[in-house]
Order: structure tokens, then sequence, then C-alpha cells
């Protein structure tokens, strides 16, 4: 695999999402759960996040971006013990050949939020994450029954 697992201080070599996409470019097509063992596998003994973490990064990745697919391809999932389950199925995913060498894929959550970024600065508004949360909270008092 291309991917080394060489840490720089606290911060890895690798970003998460160059590592999906040299699996996803190493094997053509995976699941969500084969790439986080994977994951976990190259990056040692460093805390990567939970499942849940990582496929919503795959999310992110199919559904905001565009720079992954669906493949078509569906397996029940093995649900522990050897039993599978056909409610739960493992689902695969693909490169999108137009998006494999774009730059977005070193930060993807940057790219996708873009709080305090050049828009908010250009137009001049405070970004909804850093207003100030003052005041009350709940609805508003003449939602309220007037009490006698």
């Amino acid at each position: 695999m291309a991917v080394t697992r060489v840490k720089k201080g606290w911060a890895l070599a690798v970003p998460t999402g160059l590592f999906i996409r040299a699996v996803l470019r190493d094997r053509g097509e995976a699941c969500p759960f084969e790439i986080y063992m994977a994951l976990k596998k190259a990056r040692g003994g460093v805390a990567i996040g939970s499942y849940t973490n990582l496929y919503r990064y795959i999310w992110i990745l199919e559904r905001k971006l565009g720079f992954i697919r669906r493949t078509g391809r569906r397996e029940p999932a093995d649900r522990g013990l050897g039993k599978t389950d056909v409610r739960f199925f493992r689902v695969y995913y693909e490169l999108v050949p137009k998006f494999v060498s774009d730059p977005r894929w070193s930060n993807v959550q940057k790219a996708v939020y873009v709080v305090g970024s050049a828009y908010y600065k250009k137009v001049g508004r405070v970004p909804p994450s850093r207003r100030a949360k003052g005041g009350r909270r709940g609805r508003p008092p003449k939602y309220f029954k007037e009490v006698p």
C-alpha cells in the first residue's frame, strides 16, 4: 500500500482522506468497515476514533463532495458470531475518476465546513457557530398562556 504509518509529533503524516483514497485506489472497491480496519492497522497505537466517525467521513465524501460513489454491490453483513442478518448490508464504494487528483482530499472537513473562511470575511458577518448565545431559550413569551 502506498500509505505509511509515520507520525510527526501529534499530527499524522497521512490524513484520513488521503488514506481512504489510497485504499480505494489499491483495492478498486471497499466497504467502510474494511477501510476502518485498514486505518486502524496502519496507524498502530494512535487513536483513530470510532467506526461511526469514519462512516460520517465517508458520507461526506459521497454525498457532499461526490469524491466516491456506491458500486451497487451489497452483501448481508455478518453481525458477529457467524450469524448473518439480512436487515443490514455491506455497501461497497469506489473512487470517482474525475476527483482522484483533487487537492481537497487532504482536508475533507475543511473543504465542506468553511466557517471563518473568506466568505464570512468578505460579507462581514459573524459565522453562526461564533455568534453570542444570550437571552431566553425556548418559546417566546407570547406562546405561553396568560395566568390570571
